[in-house]
């Protein structure tokens, strides 16, 4: 950070390729979550007092402000949001083709989306906007054509206890403590087809993180790069009480309920959405709406009664 506007800003950036503009948003989404954390917030986020990074080092914002308070926060996110929409509309085809620039510009787009809701508690926070930019710089930096992963059990943490998440076939299984060597044979369960969908009235359950969730005084952390977890307590009283967005084959996967010790907890599988980028319930949870990084949500039925 720095307390000066200097030559070289953002404003003066006419185009920016695909992998630069979501680093670019990653580190200073980064920055910002760190200082509202402890307290802090800029006022004035724009093109003007962003100076972008080079190979040598990350973005750093400029002329920081000395106060803070919460009303100020919340304006850091909406006009982080505007921020993600102006390096957007400059992003330009890469070397490699036109199609990684679109995606990414409508990935971008999409986040910046969450941003416009005029009740503040409805907009992500600035550590969830670095999570999510997090996940979207892994996958810019992919190298187009390589070999998608295998499935592999996916870790969470809480507290100093390891908490293994290992989604197979149809199903995951969430286990506190430190985890048996091998999981359990998962039984087989018929997943239904998801179906595109507009969006209507829903409740928001989170963008997705895939570092950490916390919940009641206790840190959730998935150990495995890109998966995206959403907390579906407040959403789903009675219902499932977390959902897993899986990274490498885009598997959907419910919890009923959290790990309580050594004994596992099984998850279903209730849809595939590859590219999910997070999800929000519908009223009574019936539903939900998973969001990807290209095109309409996808409503994946959650099996309630209406």
């Amino acid at each position: 950070m720095s307390n000066q506007q200097a030559a070289g800003t953002l404003a003066e950036v006419t185009a920016i390729r695909p992998d630069q503009a979501v680093q670019l948003l990653a580190d200073l989404s980064a920055t910002l979550a760190a200082c509202h954390e402890a307290g802090r917030s800029h006022g004035s986020i724009d093109p003007r007092h962003v100076r972008p990074g080079s190979t040598a080092g990350p973005a750093h914002l400029l002329d920081w402000p000395e106060d803070a308070g919460a009303e100020r926060i919340d304006d850091d996110v909406r006009q982080f949001g505007l921020l993600v929409e102006f390096v957007a509309g400059r992003i330009g085809p890469s070397g490699r083709s036109r199609g990684a620039a679109d995606r990414v510009r409508m990935q971008l787009d999409a986040l910046a989306a969450t941003t416009v809701d005029p009740d503040p508690s409805r907009r992500p926070s600035m550590e969830q906007f670095a999570t999510a930019l997090d996940a979207l710089r892994r996958r810019a930096t992919t190298a187009p054509g390589a070999a998608p992963r295998q499935r592999s059990p996916r870790t969470l943490g809480i507290a100093a206890a390891a908490v293994a998440v290992a989604a197979l076939g149809a199903t995951g299984v969430l286990v506190a403590g430190r985890g048996a060597s091998e999981p359990p044979t998962p039984p087989d369960v018929l997943a239904p087809t998801p179906t595109a969908v507009a969006p209507t009235a829903s409740e928001p359950v989170g963008t997705g993180s895939p570092g950490r969730i916390e919940r009641n005084g206790r840190d959730y952390e998935a150990g495995a790069a890109g998966d995206l977890l959403v907390n579906l307590d407040a959403a789903c009283p009675g219902g499932p009480v977390a959902v897993l967005l899986a990274d490498d084959d885009g598997a959907v996967i419910t919890f009923d309920r959290w790990p309580d010790g050594p004994q596992g907890v099984e998850g279903q599988v209730v849809g595939t959405v590859p590219g999910a980028i997070g999800a929000t319930a519908d009223d009574g949870c019936r539903s939900l709406a998973v969001h990807r990084d290209v095109g309409l949500p996808v409503e994946v039925s959650l099996g309630r009664p209406s």
